[in-house]
């Protein structure tokens, strides 16, 4: 998959996760690539590569991985924060 049909791809995606209407304002598109590239960030940073253009060799369990992984950090440091 191309970088930039990964990219426009998950970009659709997230603006649907946030709004379930078909009518998207500009700044909840804004909203969105923001989410985007703090997500984009995270998984490149997890994988230690650039995920657009490996996206190919990424599994779902390796997604998966991913989102349990920062799930379990998220608790730790509300543990030690004493938050929620």
């Amino acid at each position: 998959m191309s970088n930039n049909r990964y990219q426009s791809q998950l970009h659709a995606a997230m603006s649907m996760k946030l709004h379930e209407s078909t009518e998207v304002s500009e700044q909840e598109l804004n909203e969105a690539a923001e989410i985007e590239g703090v997500v984009l960030e995270y998984l490149n940073s997890f994988f230690g590569q650039d995920i657009t253009e490996s996206v190919d060799s990424l599994t779902e369990e390796d997604l998966v991985e991913a989102v349990q992984s920062l799930n379990a950090l998220c608790a730790i440091v509300n543990e030690y924060f004493e938050v929620g």
